[in-house]
């Protein structure tokens, strides 16, 4: 069997986390240069600096307070926020 790529292990994280970091690339042993060349391709969506995604990943509302946590709190890991509907509304 052939090792993993970084390509596949790029993807696979981008999968599990939602969001990516171009900083999360240094715990799987990939170079960040791969970020570039997958968006290049179309494999990944550059959502911000140093920030990336699927492409066609589902947005939701709450994407925005995710990005700004993710950049200025730096959360680990990064904050999902499937909040339902209505859930607001009683705070």
């Amino acid at each position: 069997m052939l090792p993993e790529t970084h390509t596949q292990r790029i993807l696979d994280l981008a999968s599990q986390r939602g969001l990516l970091r171009a900083s999360d690339l240094d715990a799987i042993g990939s170079p960040r240069v791969i970020l570039t060349r997958m968006t290049a391709a179309g494999l990944l969506e550059r959502v911000g600096r140093g920030l990336y995604r699927l492409p066609g990943a589902q947005v939701t509302e709450f994407e925005s307070l995710a990005l700004v946590c993710w950049r200025r709190f730096k959360i680990e890991p990064p904050c999902r926020l499937n909040f339902e509907p209505g859930l607001m509304a009683n705070l």
